[in-house]
């Protein structure tokens, strides 16, 4: 039974996000990235997974628990907010080496970067909550987490660091000192953002449908954007 387990959480955390890395990397076919800074990227962020954990529960230990529950624990409200922005900065240090590199040369390159490793990111993540729910809780509870983490929290995790990326996107031939306040205010928006979203879900779990849909409303957005991106031009700005 546990093969079935091991082999089931891996599928449905590493199949679903190769198909969301597939949709968004089409968004750059005209000038494509190396692969290997692709798989560098996506590494990167799923490293990050379990060091993201590791300061999630040295936080939840930190600021205690509450009446609040997320994620089946007891957290305060600074806990979540922690978590948050443990989570967005970590993977945004996941993609920073390739927004450095020489091979950043075009503004929606930055996108391509920060949503490749926000993949990384949720691909581990959904393995071990979806291996977690079988454990405790079932097969067929843990395939329905998993179909629920593919169209709810990882698209969310691509729309925030999706977020970021575009702020870099749009200052991509600013001076360095524009692009700092760029991404700072894309980081708060996207920590922000992604409070919100786990703030409603806890208030009321029946608001989960209008969360996801708001959140697949933003992602069609982060679309349209790539196609306003991939028109910035150095003499337009």
């Amino acid at each position: 039974m546990l093969d079935r387990y091991i082999f089931y959480a891996l599928a449905l955390g590493i199949l679903p996000a190769l198909g969301w890395l597939w949709i968004w990397l089409h968004e750059d076919n005209a000038h494509p990235e190396p692969m290997r800074i692709i798989f560098a990227s996506f590494i990167a962020g799923a490293f990050a997974a379990p060091v993201v954990i590791v300061l999630q529960l040295y936080t939840r230990h930190l600021f205690g628990a509450s009446q609040i529950v997320f994620m089946g624990v007891s957290v305060s409200l600074y806990t979540v907010i922690a978590w948050v922005c443990i989570e967005e900065l970590l993977k945004f240090a996941a993609a920073f080496f390739a927004i450095k590199s020489k091979l950043n040369d075009e503004p929606v390159d930055s996108m391509i970067y920060l949503i490749t490793a926000a993949l990384g990111f949720v691909t581990v993540e959904n393995v071990l909550f979806v291996f977690n729910t079988m454990l405790n809780n079932g097969l067929q509870l843990g395939i329905a987490n998993g179909i629920t983490r593919f169209i709810g929290p990882s698209l969310l995790h691509i729309v925030t660091s999706g977020i970021i990326g575009l702020v870099l996107s749009l200052a991509f031939y600013k001076p360095l000192y524009v692009k700092i306040v760029y991404v700072c205010i894309g980081i708060v928006f996207a920590i922000t953002l992604h409070t919100l979203h786990n703030l409603f879900i806890i208030v009321d779990t029946s608001n989960t449908v209008i969360v996801f849909s708001f959140v697949w409303v933003l992602a069609l957005c982060l679309l349209f954007a790539f196609e306003i991106v991939k028109k910035i031009k150095k003499h337009y700005v």
